[in-house]
């Protein structure tokens, strides 16, 4: 019965330490991604069930600025079924509104405002998501760095 000897298992620790060297990286930035995903799909859902408050209401619901959107459950509650006032790091959305106007945001992977924001897509983690007026200003597109 022959074993293995010292240089053979060496080689296929190397090829596995190799391997997860490639697909560590790619598997935190798939999490990142889905992150701001769920981010990007529950904004749109804050953003109809506020729009359709503003079609019965004729004005979106006050808020101070960068209030926590949990505040709107008890607004929203006919309009969503299931409210998730957190975005996909599990820190609240921050919403602001005058009535006429209004921003729902996440603050992203480091929890930070990045203000001030550019308009169009965005290629950093760490940047914030932000929806005005149901149209979103600053969001994630492409790859993330």
């Amino acid at each position: 019965c022959r074993g293995f000897s010292l240089v053979e298992l060496l080689i296929v620790a190397a090829v596995i330490g190799l391997i997860a060297a490639i697909a560590i990286p790619n598997l935190v930035n798939a999490i990142q991604r889905g992150r701001q995903s769920r981010s990007v799909g529950d904004l749109r859902g804050i953003a109809t069930a506020v729009a359709m408050y503003q079609q019965d209401y004729a004005k979106y619901p006050v808020a101070a600025e960068n209030s926590n959107a949990e505040d709107l459950r008890p607004h929203l509650a006919s309009y969503m079924e299931n409210f998730n006032a957190n975005d996909g790091w599990q820190r609240p959305f921050r919403y602001t509104s005058d009535g006429d106007h209004y921003t729902i945001l996440s603050f992203a992977i480091d929890g930070v405002s990045s203000a001030p924001y550019s308009e169009g897509a965005s290629n950093y983690f760490e940047d914030d998501i932000v929806l005005v007026d149901g149209s979103f200003w600053q969001y994630p597109e492409g790859t993330q760095e």
